[in-house]
């Protein structure tokens, strides 16, 4: 006769898809609730007030995910309304100066530009080039003359006639210092020739400028207008309210879960320790009951045998028995 062992206890399973579903409602829970911390600060400054209004309450439709709809509304201190009203009335006065000079300028560039008061372009003029080189080489002819005819009447005195190497020596000096005064002349009279056309460029460069200077003054007047400064509006500082986490639900499942699944196992061992402590005990009863009985040697080995919780097979002679006659416990 025996007993059976009882089953292991079936472990704790968790469902991924239920936890997660409920960890989503507690996170959805705690946003709304954020929002609403967020949203329930008013800031109240010299400037005015900040304030949130509700539009509407978001679904309510079982299952569904619905937000509140908010605004926030800034309201200014009347002395600051009276100064933003008043810089956007001046802001319409700048726009609608922009717009007529708008129509001016569409006149103003409706035609090109009408250069023909300019005359023709200035260009180096080579006459007024030669007229300086001649004037400079007129002013110095005289003297080169009288230092020419002073040096041959000087020569002939000193006995050389013309044609002589010592005569040709002598009238290459002068001749060499009379091409020096023409060279020099000559870039006299360019630097001169240059400086007068650079002066009348400059002054049709002037010209051009007054010709092109109601154009430029209205673009620039319109700029000025059409960039002017902005309205201001006083900026209220962020105020961070106060903010709450979602628990851990799938953690603290998932603990759980752990802690029963162990406290399970636990009380499944000491059950089956219980059960092998009873069986050794009832195998000791049984095996003294039975050395009582028998007695005698054979009765000692079966109650060593049966106490010790062992199986064993005994086989022997009860005292007195006749030859052959023997008796099988097991």
């Amino acid at each position: 006769m025996g007993k059976s062992s009882p089953a292991p206890p079936a472990p704790v399973v968790i469902d991924p898809r239920e936890e997660a579903e409920t960890q989503y409602e507690f996170g959805k829970k705690t946003a709304l609730y954020n929002k609403q911390l967020g949203e329930s600060t008013w800031q109240d400054t010299p400037y005015g007030t900040l304030r949130y209004e509700q539009v509407s309450p978001g679904s309510t439709v079982e299952g569904e995910f619905g937000v509140p709809t908010t605004r926030m509304i800034q309201e200014l201190h009347p002395a600051e309304q009276a100064l933003l009203d008043q810089q956007r009335a001046l802001k319409g006065q700048y726009g609608g100066l922009a717009g007529q000079l708008m129509g001016k300028a569409g006149d103003l560039f409706a035609s090109p530009v009408d250069m023909s008061s300019l005359g023709a372009l200035p260009a180096a003029n080579e006459a007024t080039r030669q007229s300086q080189i001649d004037a400079i080489l007129g002013r110095f002819q005289p003297q080169q003359a009288r230092s020419r005819s002073a040096l041959e009447t000087q020569l002939a005195n000193q006995g050389f006639t013309r044609g002589t190497g010592a005569w040709q020596s002598s009238m290459d000096e002068i001749n060499r210092r009379e091409h020096d005064l023409m060279l020099a002349a000559n870039l006299q009279a360019g630097n001169e020739m240059r400086a007068d056309l650079a002066q009348q460029m400059g002054i049709r460069q002037q010209s051009l400028q007054e010709l092109l200077l109601p154009r430029n003054q209205t673009m620039q007047e319109l700029s000025t207008f059409m960039t002017g400064s902005q309205p201001t509006m006083p900026q209220f500082a962020p105020v961070s309210a106060p903010q709450v986490s979602a628990p851990d639900y799938a953690g603290l499942a998932m603990s759980n879960a752990q802690m029963q699944n162990q406290a399970n196992m636990a009380a499944y061992n000491a059950q089956m320790q219980n059960q092998g402590s009873g069986l050794a005990g009832l195998g000791s009863l049984l095996g003294a009951g039975a050395g009582f009985m028998m007695g005698g040697p054979a009765g000692a080995s079966l109650g060593s045998s049966l106490g010790s919780g062992g199986v064993s097979t005994f086989s022997g002679s009860l005292p007195g028995a006749a030859s052959g006659g023997g008796w099988s416990f097991g």
